[in-house]
């Protein structure tokens, strides 16, 4: 019964730390993003 427990935990961590990189990924892909757009507005005001 223990054993079954840990097993549990162990998944509910490997889940946490997913859905965490995947907001890892989007919040950086997002500023990737934005940073990209104000690099090419200042390109552009040259």
């Amino acid at each position: 019964m223990e054993k079954k427990h840990e097993f549990e935990a162990a998944d509910a961590r490997e889940v946490e730390d997913a859905k965490r990189e995947e907001e890892r990924l989007a919040k950086q892909s997002e500023f990737e993003k934005s940073s990209h757009e104000s690099r090419e507005k200042a390109d552009q005001e040259k």
